[in-house]
């Protein structure tokens, strides 16, 4: 940033700025104006917001992913079919791995509770069975 040409725009940007009877009316434009010259000069930099991560992601799928968006870039900046054919596998391999990871979760849960049922209907026959 060059600070004595973000000094000059203020100035000349304030120069213009005219007198209002109204404190809100010359608040707002104050506030745009030093907004638009420190946007010409400082942007602010955009960041996307991750999501929270999904429930069957592993290290292994993550690794695959990371792999295969770098394939990706590889293969937008050199548009080859060696490239687009390296891609294309870890795409597949990327997809395979999150449907076993998906199955494998889901399928963990089942079962999980499937277990719980079982040894709380044991537990309600055992209680049942004991006389009081």
């Amino acid at each position: 940033m060059d600070v004595d040409e973000f000094n000059s725009d203020l100035q000349n940007e304030f120069s213009d700025i005219g007198f209002s009877s109204d404190a809100n009316c010359a608040y707002n434009k104050f506030n745009q104006i030093l907004s638009s010259v420190i946007n010409r000069h400082v942007p602010l930099k955009q960041r996307k917001v991750l999501n929270k991560p999904v429930p069957f992601m592993n290290k292994a799928l993550k690794q695959a992913i990371y792999f295969k968006r770098m394939l990706l870039n590889k293969f937008n900046k050199n548009k080859t079919s060696k490239n687009w054919e390296k891609y294309r596998k870890q795409r597949n391999l990327v997809t395979n791995l999150k449907r076993k990871s998906m199955n494998k979760y889901f399928i963990d849960r089942c079962v999980g509770v499937m277990r719980r049922r079982m040894q709380f209907k044991g537990f309600l026959v055992n209680c049942q069975t004991i006389s009081y």
